[in-house]
């Protein structure tokens, strides 16, 4: 009975979301060719995805079963895949999904907080007071310039992102916490990658503390990550050690297991080890966190983890090791045309690093003309 199977995927998508158990309720809606509804369950479900789960393969899975009209015609849904495409690193086709956004503000009427938004943008005057609107409506474009700053990070524009993030933050309503651990998080990176250490590793705390309190677990362990790593970077060893644990130890208090968060604290524990020449508990550590990596495709582990391995094999004698895990960090880069996410440095520095500890300047020499 060929005929009953759309009705059949109807009903057990019916009856998985009665149960709330919308991944499974995707899987029979999609398959019966129900698109608005799916996109619904995707607007729903979206968020939690992305940032409490960091399941983005999934939700870019699902997003892309819908059809490009539908996705463009809901803010929601358009928002959400713009932070696809960050994530993937494709920032190439994240405006897109932005000016549609931008587009649907304003057919219903709330052009003129784009238009200034945009002009605002291009400027470096700060002192600017959002127009009486929505708090939905400031929500939307909060979440647009966030997701703009964060192209400029990309870019190597660090000023422009900076200017972006505190214009974000004007805009967000007070109660927007998940948002605003967004902002912040992203805000102390930016700092951090531009050298001003002292107020990453103010913002870090701060951006950690909201992700908690919201419920936004990836930005909440990103910016602890962070955080340690400020403190490694200003001697502070020990501290980074215990803002692991702490880190370790709400993620078990609250039942949390997410390879995303695993992954960030086994390479960072892992570093740690490398510094107090512990190397076999580094190597040990840095597998683990690597393996985490490849589960959820998180470059941000996966580069600072092969190339923490391959320091550790390094100081360990074992050059072909450390030359491996440098060629495997250069794979992740080119597969997600990465260039400046969350502060990792050209892994073929490093590469060249190795050659200069051999004694092969000749393609350390080489590789620097080539860049120029």
């Amino acid at each position: 009975q060929p005929e009953q199977v759309s009705t059949l995927h109807r009903q057990a998508g019916t009856w998985y979301e009665d149960q709330g158990l919308a991944t499974e309720a995707l899987r029979h809606i999609l398959a019966a060719g129900d698109f608005q509804w799916a996109g619904r369950v995707v607007e729903q479900i979206g968020t939690a995805t992305l940032w409490k789960w960091f399941d983005w393969t999934n939700l870019r899975y699902w997003l892309q079963q819908l059809p490009a009209s539908l996705v463009h015609s809901r803010p929601r849904l358009c928002l959400l895949s713009a932070w696809v495409m960050d994530f993937s690193g494709q920032p190439e086709a994240i405006d897109p999904f932005l000016r549609s956004v931008e587009s649907h503000l304003q057919d219903a009427g709330d052009g003129g907080l784009v238009a200034r938004a945009d002009r605002l943008i291009a400027t470096t005057d700060v002192s600017w007071a959002v127009p009486p609107l929505s708090k939905d409506v400031l929500s939307i474009m909060a979440e647009v310039t966030t997701i703009r700053a964060f192209t400029a990070r990309v870019r190597d524009d660090l000023p422009g992102a900076i200017k972006l993030f505190h214009r974000a933050l004007e805009m967000l309503p007070s109660q927007e916490l998940h948002l605003r651990a967004v902002i912040t998080g992203g805000l102390a990176d930016t700092c951090f990658v531009s050298g001003d250490i002292l107020t990453a590793g103010s913002l870090f705390p701060e951006a950690s503390a909201i992700g908690w309190e919201s419920g936004n677990i990836y930005m909440a362990s990103i910016s602890a990550r962070r955080l340690a790593e400020v403190q490694v970077m200003r001697g502070f060893l020990h501290q980074a050690a215990d803002t692991y644990m702490q880190m370790q130890h709400v993620l078990a208090k609250r039942g949390v297991q997410l390879a995303a968060v695993a992954g960030n604290t086994c390479v960072g524990m892992g570093e740690l080890m490398r510094e107090w020449n512990d190397l076999d508990a580094a190597v040990q550590q840095l597998r683990e966190g690597i393996e985490h990596g490849k589960q959820v495709a998180g470059v941000r582990i996966l580069l600072p983890g092969y190339v923490s391995l391959a320091r550790a094999l390094w100081a360990l004698g074992d050059a072909d090791g450390a030359l491996g895990a440098i060629q495997e960090a250069m794979h992740v880069w080119e597969e997600y045309h990465v260039r400046r996410l969350w502060g990792v440095p050209p892994v073929a520095a490093y590469e060249a690093r190795l050659w200069l500890a051999q004694g092969d300047v000749a393609s350390a020499v080489q590789w620097a003309q080539e860049q120029g």
